[in-house]
């Protein structure tokens, strides 16, 4: 007997063989090399022939002598994919390819119980063809063949899927291609691609962030499970600078899969029908969309439908479509922030959680490095990271109330922060666990980031708005009602409940204060306070025969007498909530007023 790259041997005399209908399940005889050489066949002791059977091979020892046997097991038959279908009661299936007839025929949706010895007779309607005295050799080499042959594992959902804490599973991984338009890819092996990782974001809480926020995903399900009630957020890098915003998505995308590939790595250059798909049926993976510029779709409608895990039902004219469904979180990266895309009303601060120009990489050099990490390793450490995950189930709840409880302790009270400090416990919960696999992630780092990042975006806002408001009311003689000639003795002037003043002298004001009139300018923006050009964040008004670079900013103030209204107040129907940071700013603003220039 020969054999031959495809790991099939080429019979003798003596072998069984079939005849026009007929199968000789006798046992036959055969030679010592021959049986030999069945030896050196991956599968032994069930051998493919060149005749597209399979053959069971044996010894037996009588008379002091050892002798060789072999019987028809099957007919020849590949197992070309193995998947699970969520929809169907966690049932196993196959796609299998068997030979009859001189041709390979594909069968799909074969449920894996006809592979057992009970149940055999259900594959006779497929062309298979057996021996009923071989059943449970023929379960045994079913078995090897999953293995064997290398078959693709599917499953029509990414992600946890079960109804109770104890009674979940994650599907997706090991062999894995999703069913769905998320495949999950892998490069490298987990000890590499963590020693990588951690030499990368050693001194990067950008990077540090970026995958602690990929990670988080896989803690709603449970954590619904354990009636805390978290819904999915959108995560949002963006500015003008060349930070690292790109990279930090690919590196996130590449705990579960490659980076490079479309997937869980995509744009937003898409219909928002394209967007839910990509999202569809995805219960713990991370997706990324890069490039927010591109998005055309409602972008409000999109961030409503991310939280609460569903598409809007459509209708065609048979009736009801399938609703979309999911419970991941999202990052995002673009140049422009994502509040300045949306309504500034419904809560949508609690679903967007910025960050401008935070410094992700740190040099030319170590942006390399990182996208170099990303490109040799991928897919390993959030497939390590859900297996690790129920073991910490019995103290989830406990584990994530004590971030939340110290998160909150640390941010104004308010309703908006209450749900923010919900996001932000289950990415520092998600650090915290993370260093269970080996992944350095500094959960005190992330936690210190984000109330900082929470901080200075809103306090510092309202520290200028209430600053520039106060400065412009006591000083009217500098900020007159309205004036068509050039003064430079004027900062500015005030007309239909809009202060314009010029560029130089609003950020000389707020350098005097210690704040960054770069990032300031950006959050009056981002907050949808400040009216400019299509092209730039400021106004070019004329002033007698000359026209003056101006910002412009809406407000309600009453520049006649009575309080200063907050900023709040000014951004009529926002869920901003900026008013329980009052108290610290009051004491600031009575300081300002004392060292307000004249």
């Amino acid at each position: 007997m020969a054999t031959n790259n495809n790991n099939t041997a080429t019979p003798n005399n003596g072998v069984a063989v079939t005849t026009k209908g007929y199968i000789d399940f006798r046992i036959e005889k055969v030679s010592k090399a021959y049986y030999k050489q069945a030896l050196d066949i991956d599968t032994f002791p069930y051998v493919k022939t060149e005749g597209h059977e399979v053959l069971h091979f044996t010894t037996d020892k009588s008379d002091d002598k050892v002798h060789y046997y072999c019987q028809f097991l099957c007919s020849d038959f590949k197992i070309k994919e193995v998947y699970k279908s969520e929809k169907k009661g966690n049932v196993l299936f196959l796609t299998i390819k068997v030979f009859k007839d001189g041709n390979w025929w594909e069968h799909s949706e074969v449920p894996l119980s006809y592979f057992t010895s009970n149940n055999i007779h259900e594959l006779k309607k497929y062309g298979i063809t057996y021996n009923p005295y071989l059943k449970s050799h023929f379960e045994i080499y079913a078995s090897m063949l999953i293995e064997y042959e290398e078959a693709i594992e599917k499953t029509d959902k990414l992600g946890w899927v079960g109804k109770s804490i104890d009674k979940i599973s994650f599907f997706g991984f090991d062999k894995a291609s999703y069913e769905g338009k998320t495949p999950l890819l892998s490069k490298g092996n987990f000890a590499k691609q963590v020693k990588a990782v951690n030499k990368c974001i050693k001194n990067s809480v950008g990077c540090q962030l970026a995958i602690a926020i990929s990670l988080s995903s896989a803690l709603l399900i449970p954590l619904k499970l354990s009636n805390i009630a978290i819904d999915p957020a959108a995560y949002h890098f963006y500015g003008l600078s060349s930070t690292g915003k790109t990279t930090a998505l690919k590196l996130a995308s590449s705990m579960w899969t490659n980076p490079l590939e479309k997937g869980l790595m995509n744009d937003w250059n898409s219909t928002g029908n394209g967007l839910m798909a990509l999202l569809n049926n995805n219960y713990g993976a991370t997706v990324c969309f890069d490039e927010l510029s591109m998005a055309t779709m409602n972008l409000t409608e999109f961030i409503y439908s991310l939280s609460q895990g569903a598409d809007k039902t459509r209708c065609s004219a048979d009736g009801a479509l399938p609703t979309k469904t999911w419970c991941t979180n999202l990052i995002s990266s673009g140049e422009v922030s994502f509040s300045s895309k949306v309504n500034k009303q419904g809560g949508m601060h609690a679903r967007i959680i910025e960050f401008m120009d935070l410094p992700i990489t740190r040099s030319e050099k170590h942006s390399n490095y990182v996208q170099a990490v990303y490109t040799r390793f991928y897919g390993h450490i959030g497939k390590e990271f859900v297996k690790v995950l129920p073991g910490f189930f019995p103290q989830l709840a406990e584990d994530f109330n004590k971030w939340k409880d110290d998160i909150a302790s640390k941010l104004p009270s308010g309703n908006i922060n209450k749900r923010l400090s919900l996001q932000y416990a289950c990415v520092c919960l998600a650090a915290e666990y993370a260093q269970a696999i080996g992944v350095l992630v500094d959960p005190e780092k992330v936690e210190e980031y984000l109330i900082n990042n929470h901080k200075d975006a809103r306090s510092s806002c309202e520290i200028a708005y209430c600053y520039i408001m106060d400065y412009s009311k006591q000083k009217q003689k500098y900020f007159r009602k309205e004036f068509s000639e050039y003064d430079d003795t004027v900062k500015g002037y005030c007309k239909n409940n809009r202060l314009v003043i010029f560029k130089d002298v609003f950020e000389d004001m707020l350098r005097l204060i210690n704040l960054d009139p770069k990032l300031i300018i950006k959050e009056f923006d981002r907050k949808g306070i400040l009216e400019h050009e299509k092209d730039r964040l400021t106004k070019r008004v004329l002033l007698g025969d000359s026209k003056h670079t101006m910002y412009v900013i809406k407000t309600d103030y009453d520049f006649g007498g009575g309080e200063a209204k907050n900023l709040d107040t000014i951004m009529k129907g926002s869920e901003v909530s900026l008013a329980p940071v009052k108290a610290p700013i009051t004491g600031q603003r009575r300081k300002l007023k004392e060292e307000i220039p004249v």
